[in-house]
């Protein structure tokens, strides 16, 4: 017994020092098989075994470089490998989860040809493997120095080579479907198969499948290890580009469309290119639906560049060239547009609602921006402009537009609508302040008027109220203020002129106007037998709301009804009336002093003659303090104080 005892002690013993080595040559098992693959040195810090979950770790696992004063080939601080033990009776070889945390692989070029990578060798028969997540996070490709991040996330990776002839091993290798990041982008679900074969320094890929939401891609082509590491692989098949834009190219352009891709993927010194045609239908570039668009598309280190792009889009057709670099790189879109809608080209633009406008514009556009700053606008257009009967105000005219870094010189826009003409030339600065000399004409003022209003609505003031022009005239002067909130500053002439719900007649008004009220430095109104002549300052709102009013006003024979109106005052009179006034405060509530005559007239229903009253306005209470009327045959003296609404 006590033999027995000792014997299992012993074997205790030994299976336990078995146990605790078994790291060790696991650590010396694996560097030399790794040696005779790469026919390089290896080395392994430790090898650590977890039972719960089964993991193998390895750390500080390294590959030596071509000559002992080489950097290695390859670093891995820490791998760790999860095996799975379903398929324990079978050749396969299936692992849970493989993370690689922070390789780093080294390549160098020769210039007098050939490169540093190892030489591999793989012996005995194949063997399938299967991952079925494998992620590599925080790694690092370092070509000539030029280093290349490597982030990925690939779900169930699998592979098999077997040796087809000497000197060339053949097989598959697979991963998906299942998520798969690139970089910093947002997952996209992938899966991909590829029958190669590898013949020393060079893979074939024989065929290859890249299929997706939306995608499905074939490929073929050569990836050449020495004299250096490079790829040329045709590409065909269909894409999406709403997916590869936002998880791939992450260019934040809302590039959209469903496109079928004809080209090549080249990979030469660390350098990614991809070129080819692409032609596709429902596309959408910066938010402007594109139906049909074909052109010659390429995407490398330097962004995205599309050549000869022909497209419809806006109800017309564009031929482009377009450069869109990594931000915070310069975009530029160079264009011939054939009949484009002029206002949702200016809408997207230069980011501004719609005024009903109907255009068809034709000409040359050519703009750059930095990207991420679509208001630091730079570039030159050239546009000629066609009506469109749809519905909108029909415009035609030319424009010649130009732009540096936000400001903008409108070197020449003539414009004309069935009611009016204009002609504009002038800055616009990069805060949207305007500085425009502005000779208008219109034969329609009130459709002029609400016009102006849509048109300003739609450069950003929202609660805009029509002017309440009528008529027909000519405005000469300048366009100044925001750009949201314009005023109108020169000199206009007018006929059958009509404002504040009265027909003024003739007018020659000099002076500034806007949304919310008129200036006139000098404001002269004929009509026959009578002038009126108005300077200071009218509020065009609704009485008791924005009717302010600082006026001069004198006048000669002209009727007073119309007056009472204007100001808004609820006194019934008729009659001509000739006399000066000096009004403050509101139309509604006006404040001042009065000398009014008239020959003959009524007030309230009374026949008068010879008036003349001279009054104080207090709002609404009008104090007459001098004057005198004839009613019948009696003069009548003047009432101290009066109500006047």
């Amino acid at each position: 017994m006590k033999r027995r005892s000792l014997v299992l002690v012993v074997l205790a013993v030994a299976l336990g020092a078995a146990l605790l080595r078994v790291p060790v040559w696991t650590a010396q098992i694996l560097s030399g098989r790794l040696a005779r693959v790469f026919h390089r040195s290896v080395s392994i810090g430790a090898v650590r075994y977890h039972l719960v979950p089964l993991q193998v770790e390895v750390t500080d696992l390294r590959i030596a470089g071509a000559t002992p004063a080489d950097e290695p080939f390859l670093e891995v601080p820490r791998l760790a490998v999860t095996p799975s033990l379903a398929p324990l009776f079978d050749r396969r070889l299936v692992l849970t989860r493989v993370v690689v945390e922070r390789p780093r692989v080294r390549v160098r070029a020769f210039r007098r040809g050939g490169d540093d990578l190892p030489h591999i060798t793989l012996g005995g028969p194949g063997r399938e493997v299967q991952i079925r997540r494998l992620i590599v996070a925080g790694g690092e490709l370092e070509l000539d120095h030029q280093r290349v991040p490597l982030d990925l996330e690939l779900p169930d990776v699998g592979g098999r080579l077997n040796q087809r002839r000497p000197g060339v091993l053949a097989g598959t290798f697979s991963f998906g479907p299942g998520p798969a990041r690139f970089g910093s982008a947002p997952p996209l679900s992938l899966s991909t198969r590829i029958d190669l074969a590898l013949e020393g320094p060079n893979v074939t890929i024989e065929s290859g499948s890249l299929t997706g939401d939306r995608t499905d891609l074939t490929y073929r082509g050569r990836v050449s290890l020495s004299p250096h590491l490079g790829a040329e692989l045709g590409v065909a098949g269909q894409v999406d580009l709403a997916i590869l834009d936002r998880h791939v190219l992450a260019s934040d352009l809302g590039i959209e469309g469903h496109g079928q891709f004809r080209g090549t993927v080249r990979l030469d010194q660390g350098r990614l290119r991809v070129a080819g045609r692409l032609d596709g239908t429902r596309g959408s570039f910066n938010g402007v639906a594109v139906p049909r668009y074909a052109g010659e598309v390429s995407w490398d280190e330097k962004g995205i560049r599309v050549r000869g792009l022909e497209a419809s889009l806006l109800g017309g057709t564009g031929k482009f060239e377009i450069e869109v670099p990594p931000a915070p790189g310069e975009a530029r879109v160079d264009a011939q547009l054939e009949g484009i809608d002029a206002e949702e080209a200016a809408s997207h633009l230069f980011d501004i609602g719609k005024a009903g406008v109907g255009a068809g514009a034709t000409g040359e556009v050519s703009v750059r921006w930095p990207r991420g700053q679509r208001r630091a606008l730079s570039g030159r257009a050239a546009l000629d402009f066609a009506p469109r009967a749809d519905g909108r105000t029909p415009l035609t005219g030319r424009l010649v537009w130009r732009a540096h870094e936000g400001a903008q010189f409108v070197e020449e826009a003539q414009l004309q609508t069935p009611g009016a003409q204009a002609h504009l030339k002038g800055p616009v600065s990069i805060d949207r302040k305007t500085d425009l000399e502005v000779e208008a004409r219109s034969n329609d003022l009130a459709a002029t008027d609400e016009l102006l209003l849509r048109l300003r609505r739609a450069l950003g003031a929202r609660a805009t109220e029509p002017a309440g022009l009528s008529g027909a005239g000519v405005f000469e002067g300048r366009w100044r203020g925001p750009l949201a909130a314009p005023v109108f500053e020169g000199r206009f002439t007018g006929e059958d002129v009509a404002y504040l719900g009265v027909r003024w007649g003739h007018a020659e008004w000099v002076g500034a106007f806007d949304a919310r009220e008129v200036r006139p430095h000098s404001l002269v109104l004929r009509r026959p037998g009578g002038e009126l002549w108005v300077d200071g300052r009218v509020q065009t709102g609704d009485l008791g709301d924005e009717d302010g009013i600082d006026a001069r006003v004198r006048i000669v024979n002209w009727p007073a009804p119309d007056l009472v109106k204007a100001l808004g005052w609820e006194v019934e009179v008729q009659g001509l009336v000739s006399g000066e006034a000096t009004l403050t405060g509101r139309r509604s509530e006006a404040h001042g002093a009065v000398h009014l005559a008239s020959a003959s007239g009524r007030y309230y229903g009374v026949p008068y003659e010879d008036l003349d009253v001279r009054a104080a306005l207090h709002g609404r209470v009008t104090e007459v303090t001098a004057g005198r009327a004839r009613v019948g045959r009696r003069t009548c003296p003047p009432i101290p104080r009066v109500a006047a609404g």
